[in-house]
């Protein structure tokens, strides 16, 4: 079974995260896909709402997979080798692969016990053009010598957006709509998220 791990902030969940997650689905060919929102992300301050607006924003961004709650129930920083080393023991046969974008891909090796992560799941990330994938490229052969990682790299036309911009648009008054699914987009309306 090959199972596609793609965790984050999603504060909130944008149409980047949606159109990432397409096309390395379409080349990786998953079983199984499990969103994970992290509680408390170590490298990020998370304001302005829960873990638990976080955790229904992204199952109204993910309708088709699985969200899991798997981070939040296990509170305080949330660590992603902790959390590929709980799904390895949910999925002992299965093969887990870990979806980032790029701008976290070339973070990995600053993330708590990296080698661990790499033994634990293999890796897949997106380029957003040629200079993203020589970048990449040169990250995957470090990653493969020093930890001895397997890496994928899928090209992807990016939409260019993050979720910070989204909220600050939103704190500015801006029209935030289209960066986010209609049904993400009336959930951040309706509690008053990034007023």
């Amino acid at each position: 079974m090959k199972i596609g791990v793609f965790g984050g902030t999603f504060n909130p969940p944008h149409r980047g995260h949606n159109l990432l997650l397409k096309e390395i689905s379409k080349q990786e060919h998953f079983d199984k896909i499990i969103i994970i929102p992290s509680n408390m992300p170590p490298h990020k301050n998370v304001e302005r709402n829960d873990p638990a607006q976080r955790m229904e924003m992204a199952r109204l961004a993910f309708p088709e997979y699985e969200v899991s709650d798997i981070e939040l129930r296990r509170g305080g920083k949330s660590y992603t080798c902790d959390t590929l080393a709980e799904l390895k023991k949910q999925y002992p046969e299965g093969t887990l692969c870990l979806i980032c974008g790029s701008d976290m891909f070339k973070t990995l090796p600053k993330w708590r016990s990296p080698e661990r992560i790499f033994q634990l799941a293999q890796v897949v990330t997106a380029a957003r053009d040629k200079r993203d994938q020589w970048r990449l490229r040169l990250a995957k052969l470090w990653y493969r010598l020093r930890y001895g990682a397997v890496c994928r790299i899928v090209k992807l036309d990016p939409i260019v957006i993050s979720s910070s911009e989204i909220r600050l648009s939103g704190l500015e008054g801006e029209d935030i709509s289209q960066w986010v699914l209609p049904d993400v987009y009336e959930y951040i309306v309706k509690n008053g998220l990034y007023r």
